[in-house]
């Protein structure tokens, strides 16, 4: 019998034995695994950090491919660095003390790999907003993790040098901010919904057929359109000339002779089309189609058309916009009116988050990145402009209803003129007053002066840059 007892522990002892080593040995492997991804993925968040932050240091917005690039940089990173954290956090790993040299090791590599990541977004509040935010859309964001390895699970068998700091999520700056935009929230979403029900009377050509008939002939696919409506109390509240804008999702026979009417982009729009809803908008409660005769209902209406878009060597660049028109059906409005926030949307961010070819202009707004239909109308007017008029018909002021007006009433209507010396360009005017001391009393003067700025898209372009 002792001989037995002894035979059977030492069974045990080998079998132990063996499937510790085998247990040790599938983590060393997985750990290799996971140690290759990180290095290479942190790489790639860290070079894009360093591109980002040198837009942010000459003093260029975020475009819509950079926010893409951070969300997809920051999920290649997450998942080796959460399933790493995962591991050395586990408490059957911990407690074997074969695997602490392993684990110290990975400690240390991860520390390692989210250092520049944090030293190049979190300084920044726009790069740090952005990647905070953008990180909604996948499970984790670097900032959370870095505040995750604080925890003393974590920092246990650590050098001291080596333990990691906490820092806020919502720093000081962003904290003072947050009263302000949502003040600005709340009165955009109580504003929004007074205004959006407030409509005085009928545009001036609701019931235009013969602009209506003259316009549609023009449209094509992916063309965008413009609204002014000066009874709704909506445009008062948006800066410009233009108040709202959408896109013309073409008709059945243009997408058919473009030959990508079946194509499964286009799954998501085709019952609509057919029905003849070829207009799709964000209004205040979300994405929705509409037609031609019904939206209408305005006093002026412009559409626009990126230049050579509707080519045949350009049909993947088509059929990914209808893509990313889809993807955000389900999206809310933005009532902060920040194109930086994931899900959430107005109708200029609808353009600037699906036609991610072109720069559009944009405006920073106490920490906002805003873009407007006006800052899209405006476009057209530029110096190398990406798009191009294809119609404009107002029913304001002088014009007449039932007539399709010039480019240059539409740079008239912009508040474009040609610049006095340089008569063949078109410059943003804006007369700015101000008071001065007279020269006859104590009493004060006041004094206009008209300023041009030329606008060129190829310097937007240089902002919008986005190859790290």
């Amino acid at each position: 019998m002792k001989y037995i007892y002894h035979l059977i522990i030492t069974l045990i002892l080998i079998v132990t034995t063996t499937t510790s080593l085998v247990a040790n040995e599938t983590l060393a492997n997985r750990w290799q695994q996971l140690s290759n991804q990180l290095q290479v993925s942190s790489l790639q968040l860290t070079k894009l950090g360093k591109f980002l932050s040198s837009k942010r240091q000459a003093k260029h917005m975020l475009s819509s491919r950079d926010l893409v690039h951070i969300r997809k940089a920051a999920d290649l990173y997450m998942v080796p660095a959460m399933e790493i954290y995962q591991l050395v956090t586990n408490q059957m790993i911990i407690k074997s003390v074969e695997n602490r040299p392993l684990i110290i090791q990975a400690k240390l590599e991860l520390i390692n790999s989210l250092h520049p990541i944090i030293d190049l977004f979190y300084d920044d509040s726009t790069l740090r907003r952005s990647l905070r935010d953008q990180s909604q859309m996948i499970t984790h964001s670097p900032i959370t993790l870095y505040n995750l390895l604080y925890r003393e699970k974590f920092k246990a068998d650590l050098p001291i040098g080596k333990i990691p700091f906490k820092i806020s999520t919502f720093p000081l700056k962003d904290l003072l901010m947050w009263p302000l935009q949502k003040g600005l929230i709340f009165s955009a979403f109580t504003l929004g919904k007074i205004s959006g029900a407030l409509n005085f009377f009928d545009g001036d050509l609701i019931a235009d057929h013969q602009v209506r008939d003259s316009i549609a002939s023009k449209l094509k696919p992916l063309d965008v359109l413009l609204e002014k409506k000066a009874s709704s109390l909506t445009d008062l509240t948006i800066p410009g000339y233009w108040g709202h804008n959408a896109i013309w999702l073409g008709t059945k026979e243009d997408l058919v002779e473009l030959g990508i009417w079946d194509a499964p982009e286009l799954d998501y729009f085709r019952p609509q089309i057919e029905q003849g809803n070829s207009i799709y908008e964000v209004r205040r409660w979300g994405l929705q189609f509409d037609n031609l005769n019904h939206w209408m209902d305005l006093d002026s209406i412009a559409a626009v058309r990126v230049n050579q878009l509707i080519a045949s060597e350009n049909m993947q660049i088509v059929l990914d916009i209808y893509s990313k028109l889809a993807a955000m059906s389900n999206a809310e409005y933005d009532y902060l009116f920040d194109y930086y926030l994931p899900n959430k949307i107005t109708c200029g961010e609808l353009l600037f988050h699906s036609y991610q070819n072109i720069a559009w202009p944009t405006e920073r707004k106490i920490g906002l990145g805003i873009i407007t239909p006006s800052l899209i109308g405006e476009l057209a007017l530029y110096q190398n402009a990406p798009i191009s008029l294809v119609a404009f018909a107002s029913g304001l002021g002088k014009h007449t209803v039932g007539k399709l007006l010039t480019f240059n009433d539409y740079a008239e209507a912009m508040d474009f003129r040609y610049h006095p010396d340089y008569p063949e360009i078109l410059a943003k005017h804006r007369r700015y007053c101000y008071s001065v001391d007279s020269d006859h009393d104590d009493t004060m003067e006041q004094e206009c002066e008209d300023r041009y700025q030329i606008l060129d898209y190829n310097n937007l372009v240089m902002s919008y840059k986005n190859n790290f």
